[in-house]
């Protein structure tokens, strides 16, 4: 027999078991011991906003859970961007020649099998003029579409911020678009059907091109530079609606008074002092780099897409290079000049419509504007 202290104490245990096993509950037909469902705080942010990332359906987001529902996402969004999964790329039928006399003047030619003249999409990296290179471009699903539609496709590099101010920069980009046109009989290209495309820093180089007025120059002994550097149609994914920070700061937000994008802006165009944004020569040269000003009535239609979320700076999801803001000005003005214009969203209206890739897009707008009727002249 147990002492009567002893039989207190076991029967404190009993109970401690017994509310152990108690404590097991079935919370959507499933087994969860209690305490469980307390989410440390990010994964508990997380369940609230992705309430579809609980795999199980149990209440409680596990880090492992959370992490698969991160890279299924990832993996839809670069499926709805058009990256990866499509047919095999082959490599370029020309690879890194040189348009012109710098290292980084090389781009790619891959050409479409046809007697006739093919139209041209020249693509543009990204990497905030920064880093990037043209082989980024390769897991692109359209561009076996472009030529199986016997559309010829090229992609360039150009010089970066490191050596380079971002007004010579954009007229790389404009030098390929020539090139081009300087090689149109040798790689049976239709001059007048050259499109324009980017990601990112390329998207804003291919809008200012498309902008811009005609830079051939009939006087150079350059042969290259006497070719016009225009183009038929403008694709931009996440594109920059000017390259004057002063229009930018205007038309999407402004950064931080304190922030390195504002106190360094002036290294953006080749300067030594921040005075000398304001001087006429740096007048001149915002000028020269503001797509929003240089956007005419007789510029070609254009299509812009953004990934982005529409929040402002200090929430975790702010990109200021990619915010849709920058679509919407583009549009709004085009609308008002009378310039086609087809924006698309991820996060807002218009919506890229559901289960759709940019493909859906992007291929029958190239398509339409790169057809023998439609070519920019």
């Amino acid at each position: 027999m147990l002492s009567s202290a002893k039989q207190k104490r076991f029967g404190r245990c009993l109970l401690l078991v017994l509310a152990a096993l108690v404590a097991v509950s079935l919370v959507g037909g499933r087994p969860v011991v209690a305490g469980a469902s307390k989410n440390g705080g990010k994964l508990q942010k997380r369940l609230s906003q992705h309430p579809e990332a609980d795999a199980d359906g149990d209440g409680v987001l596990t880090a492992e859970e959370a992490e698969a529902f991160r890279e299924k996402s990832e993996a839809e969004q670069q499926r709805r961007l058009g990256r990866g999964g499509g047919p095999k790329l082959r490599m370029p039928d020309f690879q890194n020649v040189s348009y012109g006399p710098n290292e980084r003047h090389v781009l790619d030619f891959w050409k479409a099998e046809s007697d006739s003249p093919t139209p041209v999409v020249l693509w543009f990296h990204g990497g905030g003029f920064e880093t990037g290179g043209k082989e980024t471009v390769r897991n692109r699903t359209l561009i076996p579409k472009l030529l199986d539609r016997r559309v010829s496709f090229a992609s360039a590099n150009y010089r970066l911020r490191n050596t380079t101010p971002i007004q010579d920069i954009l007229r790389d980009g404009a030098r390929a678009v020539q090139f081009l046109r300087y090689k149109s009989d040798d790689w049976n290209i239709d001059e007048q059907r050259i499109a324009a495309w980017g990601g990112s820093a390329g998207a804003g180089m291919a809008v200012w091109i498309g902008v811009h007025d005609d830079l051939a120059d009939p006087a150079r002994s350059d042969p290259v530079l006497r070719e016009s550097s225009r183009v038929a149609a403008i694709v931009g994914f996440g594109a920059q609606c000017s390259y004057d920070m002063a229009v930018w700061a205007r038309l999407v937000y402004p950064p931080e008074d304190n922030s390195p994008k504002r106190t360094m802006i002036h290294r953006f165009y080749g300067f030594a002092k921040p005075e000398q944004i304001d001087t006429p020569e740096g007048r001149k040269i915002r000028a020269d780099v503001d797509a929003y000003g240089l956007l005419t009535k007789d510029d070609p239609p254009m299509l812009l897409f953004s990934a982005a979320k529409d929040v402002p700076p200090g929430n975790p999801e702010y990109s200021g290079n990619h915010h849709p803001r920058h679509a919407v000005a583009l549009k709004k003005k085009a609308d008002t000049l009378g310039v086609e214009c087809e924006t698309w969203f991820l996060h807002d209206e218009p919506r890229l419509p559901e289960n759709a890739t940019t493909d859906d897009v992007v291929l029958p707008f190239l398509m339409k504007h790169l057809s023998s009727d439609k070519a920019f002249r």
